[in-house]
This record gives structure tokens, C-alpha cells and sequence, in this order.
């Protein structure tokens, strides 16, 4: 539950856009817990269907020599951190709608 709490309240949209994607070092510092913690946790969040995430990568161009000494570009693919997606519940069962942001649910109280 804190590797859930930190990424909802900490992490996501910490800058306003929604976005979410700190490493697994910052995750286990925020939540006070272990690196290896964070892996089980974040396993056992997506086997809940509470969130997902995609490998985020970089691909990097680089020049190298090949075995007859020319130059030829070579492309890296690095992994940089994963993006991190949560996945409201509601979605999910039938026949219920999705909550509604929080800002809209106080919208919708000052107009009532």
C-alpha cells in the first residue's frame, strides 16, 4: 500500500501533467521500503488491474568501427524508466461508470 500511495500522491502528476514515471530507487526512498519491495509491489498492483506500464526507452545513435575498419552507425536501445498507468476500477465492472476527477467532483458540489 505505500508503493501505491507514494506513485498516486507523490509521483503522479507531481508536475501537473499527469505523468508518471520515477525509478524503482526513488519509489523504495519515498515509501521507506527496499528496492526488491517495490518490484513485488508493483507486481502485485498490476495482477490487482490498479495500474500497467510500458518500458520507456531511448535509442541512441553511435559510430563504431566495423571488422574491415569502417565507419558504420550502430543503434542502441536503452531502457530509461518505465511509465507507470492507473487503472480505475470502476472501468471494469459493468454497468458501474468511472469516478470522476477529483477537481469535478467539486465542480459538480458548488453547483448543487
Amino acid at each position: 500500500m505505500s508503493v501505491l500511495r507514494v506513485l498516486l500522491w507523490r509521483f503522479h502528476g507531481a508536475d501537473g501533467s499527469g505523468r508518471c514515471f520515477p525509478a524503482y530507487e526513488k519509489i523504495a526512498a519515498a515509501a521507506k521500503c527496499h528496492r526488491d519491495t517495490v518490484n513485488v509491489a508493483l507486481k502485485a498492483l498490476e495482477d490487482a488491474g490498479l495500474l500497467t506500464w510500458v518500458h520507456r526507452v531511448a535509442r541512441i545513435r553511435q559510430r563504431e568501427r566495423d571488422l574491415f575498419d569502417r565507419l558504420v552507425s550502430v543503434w542502441q536501445v536503452i531502457r530509461t524508466s518505465n511509465g507507470y498507468f492507473f487503472v480505475d476500477p470502476l472501468e471494469r465492472q459493468p454497468g458501474r461508470t468511472a469516478a470522476a476527477p477529483e477537481r469535478d467532483c467539486r465542480l459538480n458540489s458548488m453547483q448543487h
